[in-house]
């Protein structure tokens, strides 16, 4: 038994969304300062983003759009029933760790030598740092999910066979299981 249920996970995963979101539009500097984002590019040799980053603030307040959008869309989806929750999860971490692992590999593969300074606007250390993030976070509610499937096919089935029950009942079949 985990500590953290894969919907915690979730959850968390959601709040971090709505946080980076908001901090994209109000304090981007904020973001690309941190660190995390200083060690992980430092440690791969991954050049650092421009220090105009923050000075865009269309950009960014686009992007931190997009982050809330995403995360309202996520939370819709893990406050609806466990049915359509868990098949909405079963096929998006698998889809968004696949994306992410081939957008950290890449920004990692291609960054070129140590010390040199690159237009690219996807291979820096901010870009990276959060690929990587999300891949553990991922990973890591993708486990979860694994892990707690059993137990969630078994609710579900439980609740469909109750469903039948009471909606025989009301059409005034009788089983020959309340018979006893």
């Amino acid at each position: 038994m985990a500590i953290l249920s894969a919907y915690t996970l979730i959850r968390m995963y959601i709040a971090a969304h709505l946080t980076i979101g908001y901090l994209l539009i109000t304090n981007p500097r904020l973001i690309a300062e941190q660190n995390f984002v200083f060690i992980m590019g430092e440690s791969l040799g991954l050049p650092h983003p421009k220090s105009t980053f923050h000075l865009n603030p269309l950009a960014t307040s686009l992007l931190g759009l997009i982050f809330i959008l995403n995360s309202i869309s996520d939370f819709i989806a893990v406050s609806s029933t466990e049915e359509v929750s868990r098949g909405y999860w079963d096929a998006q971490a698998p889809v968004r760790l696949t994306f992410f692992f081939l957008l950290t590999g890449y920004t990692w593969l291609y960054r070129g030598p140590r010390g040199t300074v690159t237009t690219h606007p996807v291979k820096n250390s901010l870009v990276f740092s959060w690929g990587f993030v999300e891949i553990m976070w991922l990973f890591w509610v993708y486990t979860q999910l694994r892990e707690e499937k059993r137990g969630a096919q078994l609710r579900i089935a439980m609740r469909k066979r109750e469903l039948m029950r009471m909606e025989r009942r009301a059409a005034g079949i009788v089983d020959e299981e309340d018979e006893e």
